[in-house]
């Protein structure tokens, strides 16, 4: 009777395992088969999630890892989607392939402030030309390029120009000057302080 007993219990165990391994083996299947979207952004990062909308400046979605709450990008900083159904959205072409998200070449200097919208603030920097330039026109490039660099050491994807001035009278070397605020798709983190140049002149 005993022995009966304890076989009887042998049976309920390896029952009761093998349904709970086959729960599990159905759980990670469905995990498996739950495709999501992907979407890229200009900065070359990569989004997985599922896209639930898009309107005519956002899209939204939302990811699994964040208890499905929705969140949105700008249409501006996307390049493109991949759906898990395999279709793909184009919507901005790359400003330069070969380049990397922290490169100074891929960020774009703009004098309209809608170009900025929904993007946040992340320094407010000074860029003046050379003094090995010869031309004006030399001078707005090395002006705009130093700006570049410093944008792109602080996180930015766009320049927003606030002031330009050209300097230099007849016969003297050609200067360049600009101010612009520089914006990217997230935000400084709250314990670091945001650099700005013109203040800073400003206080000398």
């Amino acid at each position: 009777m005993i022995s009966t007993l304890k076989r009887f219990g042998y049976l309920v165990c390896f029952f009761a395992s093998t349904y709970a391994f086959s729960g599990q083996a159905q759980a990670q299947t469905l995990q498996v088969k739950v495709a999501q979207d992907t979407i890229f952004t200009l900065m070359r990062d990569t989004v997985v999630a599922n896209v639930t909308s898009v309107s005519s400046t956002k899209i939204f979605y939302t990811q699994p890892d964040s208890a499905n709450i929705e969140k949105s990008i700008q249409r501006k900083v996307v390049q493109r989607i991949v759906y898990a159904s395999g279709k793909v959205e184009q919507y901005n072409k790359p400003v330069f392939v070969s380049v990397s998200s922290t490169d100074w070449r891929s960020i774009i200097i703009t004098d309209n402030p809608a170009d900025v919208d929904g993007m946040h603030l992340r320094a407010v920097v000074i860029g003046k030309s050379a003094s090995s330039v010869t031309s004006a026109a030399s001078a707005k490039k090395s002006a705009e390029v130093m700006a570049k660099k410093k944008a792109a050491n602080n996180g930015g994807m766009y320049l927003l120009v606030k002031n330009r001035k050209e300097l230099g009278g007849y016969g003297e070397t050609p200067k360049y000057y600009l101010e612009a605020e520089v914006y990217g798709e997230s935000p400084l983190p709250n314990d670091q302080e945001m650099k700005n140049e013109v203040d800073k002149q400003k206080k000398k």
